[in-house]
């Protein structure tokens, strides 16, 4: 689990992920999990707000954003 950490905390602004998985017993989760994605992604899309899974669509918070 530390090794997925670290490699998380490399990433660039923009490229870390919402969710990461280790799935030691291979129970299935990921497949959940991007379930779970398409379904917001979709909400979200009929809600109005699609271009906020464009690149570029949202914005690095500020101290003022916040």
């Amino acid at each position: 689990m530390a090794d997925e950490i670290a490699r998380i905390l490399a990433l660039p602004f923009g490229d870390k992920p919402v969710r990461s998985v280790v799935d030691l017993r291979d129970s299935g989760v990921e497949e959940v999990n991007e379930i779970a994605r398409r379904t917001r992604k979709g909400f979200v899309t009929r809600m109005g707000f699609g271009n906020c899974f464009a690149p570029g669509g949202s914005r690095r918070p500020t101290a003022r954003g916040l």
